[in-house]
């Protein structure tokens, strides 16, 4: 009956409520903690008022990934220039996981095809293409640049979801055992040490971002130029080797 009450006194039951009472679960003591029967006592419901909305656990853990990226996609607008909306996508994914640690470790490396994943790899996809790559090219980038955003968000999200007394331990051990390691055995390490950056400085990121959109913007440049070179045609046909019948005569 209490239960009951509370349920009626919040609000109509809906995925909406139940996706954000699952992320509170989640952040707050890590997904093994979300159970039908927790989510029921949290949204003041019977549990099996939950699967009327999710079938199953795996179809709620899939809806967690799509909030994710609605955290990260919904307000996303393209900007004239295609490198600074690769590098806004780039953020907003990144973002999303680390504002939802927990979460992010929690749903690590499943797809959740639903609306906002098809989302965010439309505006990857479309946003390469206008760069002017190939088709190939385009989708094969989009892996890259995905795949070494969501690496790098998943080990901050593992990171800050270990118990703060880990974290603090890992975070000295950068500022204070690698700074007196024996300058005979690690030499470099000694020399080196005081200008490792913390183990979750947030330049580090951005640095490799920069790296990775600088390396792919050189591409895109060499694409370009290639296309417009005018001593280039292309036949399909393989390139002639030299000494071949299809070798440059001048």
């Amino acid at each position: 009956m209490d239960g009951t009450k509370r349920g009626k006194t919040r609000g109509v039951l809906s995925r909406r409520r139940i996706v954000d009472a699952s992320i509170r679960i989640v952040e707050e003591s890590g997904g093994d903690a979300l159970t039908f029967r927790r989510l029921g006592t949290e949204l003041g419901v019977h549990p099996s008022a939950i699967y009327r909305h999710f079938r199953d656990k795996n179809e709620l853990t899939l809806a967690l990934v799509d909030r994710l990226n609605e955290d990260a996609m919904k307000t996303f607008t393209p900007d004239p220039d295609w490198l600074v909306s690769l590098r806004d996508l780039c953020l907003r994914l990144r973002a999303a996981h680390y504002n939802s640690p927990r979460v992010g470790s929690f749903v690590m490396a499943r797809t959740s095809r639903s609306q906002y994943e098809f989302q965010g790899v439309e505006n990857f996809l479309s946003t390469l293409r206008r760069a002017g790559f190939s088709d190939e090219d385009a989708a094969v980038l989009y892996r890259v640049i995905s795949e070494w955003v969501l690496a790098f968000a998943y080990e901050e999200a593992a990171f800050m979801s270990l118990p703060e007394a880990t974290r603090e331990a890992d975070k000295a051990a950068w500022r204070e055992d690698y700074h007196h390691v024996s300058p005979r055995k690690y030499p470099t390490i000694f020399e080196l040490a005081p200008h490792i950056p913390a183990i979750d400085d947030p330049s580090v990121f951005e640095l490799g971002l920069d790296l990775l959109l600088e390396s792919i913007a050189r591409k895109a440049e060499a694409a370009a130029g290639s296309a417009t070179d005018p001593r280039r045609v292309d036949t399909g046909a393989a390139p002639a080797h030299p000494g071949t019948d299809g070798a440059d005569a001048g």
